[in-house]
């Protein structure tokens, strides 16, 4: 069985699939390549809706396949996969922050996932010990704690004095 997947996930990959059937020259499944900056205008033109931009392109664009793709001096493409300006450094080096800091969070999903494992492992191990003991022998009753025992001292009693006269006499 697959993932569960979030609903934003969901219209994410149907939004990318849409874009890539529709304009095959500039939107590919893999081997991405830049886009025109405000390609967004050029699908709202062509009457794309403008949810099915947002999903699609913010996927598209942040995936790991295309933020590789920027690379300085790479030539962009628009929508009919004619050259439509070139990668800057500067988003070249932006490309690569961002992929550096999607690989940290990788990292730390896969340490926490580890984690969780770790966890499950240890819990699902902890009533397999029990069960074990009483399948040959009748449950025992609980031992009492080992260690100091603690009493309880009783309350104290306060009796007020008068001076110069007793009650009761």
């Amino acid at each position: 069985m697959g993932t569960p997947q979030s609903r934003r996930a969901r219209e994410a990959y149907a939004a990318v699939r849409l874009l890539v059937e529709t304009f095959p020259a500039a939107f590919t499944r893999f081997d991405r390549r830049p886009l025109k900056l405000g390609i967004h205008n050029d699908l709202l033109a062509r009457g794309i809706a403008t949810d099915v931009i947002k999903a699609g392109i913010r996927s598209y664009c942040h995936s790991v396949g295309y933020l590789n793709a920027i690379k300085a001096g790479a030539a962009r493409i628009d929508l009919d996969g004619n050259a439509a300006g070139v990668v800057t450094a500067d988003e070249a080096e932006h490309a690569v922050r961002k992929l550096a800091a999607a690989a940290e969070r990788a990292k730390i999903a896969q340490e926490a996932a580890k984690e969780k494992a770790k966890a499950e492992e240890k819990k699902a191990m902890a009533p397999a010990a029990p069960q074990a003991q009483q399948k040959g022998q009748q449950q025992q009753a609980p031992r009492p704690p080992v260690g100091p025992t603690v009493t309880r001292r009783p309350p104290l009693i306060v009796r007020k004095i008068t001076r110069g006269r007793r009650s009761g006499s």
